[in-house]
């Protein structure tokens, strides 16, 4: 191979590889995008343009679809009793936990803090519950173990003990013939929320 081809081949090489790299790169900026840093679930943008298709699909089929906030009871005193990691942990395997009960044709996204949106389509009443309700059970059997004893003994916690963590879960009828579907369906989840919270938390409320 004389120089010339020898340089040809190099530099082609060096081009193909820069390609390589830029796609892995710009891959990796919108995984990043439209996922949540902390638990790998969707974020907020990314669920919008999901319930955006769904939307669609009832505006042209008439079907059924229901938005549900889960929440993690009691987090604020878990985060301030057993610290910031100990809350992360929490987080992040609750959202594992919603990820692998939830059905291949549903949503779920981080919405902030503790609280996760659901959206599950092709569903009706009863099927929404034994969804949900197998969610609740599903994170209700986590436990978590204290790395470190809880500032708060009211917490029950001690290095060595464990921990087990609750969700409560408002869900209504998607409608998609309102003004602002979503947040017509936010404020009504979040109501059935309210619901499950005042009824003793780690249940499941549908309105």
């Amino acid at each position: 191979m004389g120089l010339i081809t020898t340089f040809l081949y190099n530099n082609q090489y060096r081009q193909i590889a820069k390609s390589l790299l830029l796609e892995k790169a710009n891959a990796q900026l919108h995984h990043l995008s439209i996922h949540d840093n902390l638990t790998g679930l969707f974020n907020r943008s990314a669920f919008t343009l999901f319930f955006q298709k769904e939307l669609a699909i009832l505006q042209r089929t008439g079907g059924h679809a229901f938005l549900a906030i889960a929440d993690i009871d009691h987090f604020k005193r878990l985060n301030d009793t057993c610290g910031h990691p100990f809350g992360d942990e929490v987080l992040h395997n609750v959202a594992r936990t919603l990820r692998q009960e939830l059905r291949e044709t549903d949503t779920v996204a981080r919405w902030g803090g503790e609280e996760f949106l659901l959206l599950l389509s092709q569903v009706d009443e009863k099927g929404v519950m034994e969804v949900l309700e197998r969610l609740r059970k599903a994170v209700a059997a986590l436990t978590f173990t204290l790395h470190t004893p809880a500032t708060d003994p009211d917490a029950g916690g001690s290095a060595g003990g464990t921990i087990a963590v609750t969700i409560s879960i408002g869900c209504t009828a998607v409608e998609a013939s309102v003004v602002d579907p979503l947040d017509s369906a936010y404020k009504k989840a979040d109501n059935g929320l309210y619901t499950a919270k005042e009824s003793g938390r780690n249940t499941v409320v549908l309105l």
